[in-house]
């Protein structure tokens, strides 16, 4: 089991690496610049959040299912918000309204 999430971690992770070079090949270097900062503060929530999981699930033999678990959800996740936010810039026209529900 824990082989096979492995393997659905890396896929996630070129996933998100897929979307998000599609989407800085259309930013300005500011934006990009910002992008690649916010881009390292997630990855060091997305560590801490799933690190924290392991460790309430310590105290049986699903810790590491969990974790990894948590960093696929989370990677899929982010995955999505980068793809409908910054979809745009590929269109040139910004998302009507609607599609930015908060």
């Amino acid at each position: 089991m824990v082989e096979a999430l492995v393997r659905d971690r890396k896929d996630a992770e070129r996933q998100l690496s897929a979307v998000e070079d599609s989407v800085w090949v259309f930013t300005g270097d500011s934006v990009a610049t910002l992008l690649r900062q916010a881009h390292t503060s997630w990855e060091q929530y997305r560590k801490l959040e799933c690190d924290a999981i392991k460790v309430a699930f310590s105290d049986g033999t699903m810790a590491p299912v969990a974790q990894l678990e948590c960093w696929i959800d989370l990677t899929d996740d982010h995955k999505k918000f980068i793809a409908e936010e910054y979809d745009y810039l590929r269109n040139g026209a910004p998302p009507p309204p609607a599609a930015r529900p908060r």
